[in-house]
Formats: structure tokens, sequence, C-alpha cells
């Protein structure tokens, strides 16, 4: 009987992706991040990109997620805040950053600004 291979970031249970690691900590490896960076700035990849956001299904979908009282006050968040930052207002000195992948902050999840 084969064993299953586990994630070797200790506290990870997740099954084997690749390199040692699931998946979740593969596609965060700086490798990987640059491969991924690397091929969403060819002209394939945004040309898929463009034909998969105008199909009916995503524009329904994103129209469900905009109407949301979460992601309205998002919306709302945002904006009060970069018009602060356009009055000098705010102690903030950068956008809010909204996160890609599960690093470093994700769905909305802001990163404090460093003194």
């Amino acid at each position: 009987m084969a064993t299953i291979r586990i994630c070797n970031v200790e506290g990870c249970q997740r099954k084997h992706y690749g390199h040692g690691l699931c998946q979740m900590h593969y596609n965060a490896t700086p490798a990987h991040r640059a491969a991924q960076a690397r091929y969403n700035a060819t002209p394939a990849c945004k040309a898929a990109r463009a034909r998969y956001n105008a199909t009916p299904a995503r524009k329904a979908a994103q129209a469900r997620y905009n109407a949301t009282p979460a992601r309205k006050a998002a919306r709302a968040r945002y904006y009060t805040e970069a018009k602060e930052r356009e009055q000098g207002l705010s102690s903030a000195t950068t956008a809010p950053h909204w996160g890609k992948g599960r690093t470093g902050g994700y769905r909305g999840a802001r990163r404090e600004a460093q003194p």
C-alpha cells in the first residue's frame, strides 16, 4: 500500500503537490510567483482572460458579487480612503493591499502602513 506524502511545512497536513510542499505553499514560493507573473504578462494569457471575463456567466457572477453588502462596504471604504489620501487627510501613504493568493492578505484584508 502506498503512503500519501504530506507538505513539509511545519504544522501543515495538506497533501503533497510538488517540491515537498502542498499546492498552497508551493504557489507561495518566489520562483513560482515569478513564473506566474511572467505568464500573466503574455498576450495569450491576457487574451484568454479577456475572453473569460466577457462570458455571460462571468458577468452575471461579477454582478452578484458587486451587489453583496461586503463588497459595497469595501468599495465605499476604498474610495473614502483614496479621497482622504488625495486631500492629505489620511496617515496612510499607500493604497490598500488587496493581495494575490493566500499570502500577505486575501479577499480584502489590508496591510497596515508601517511607520
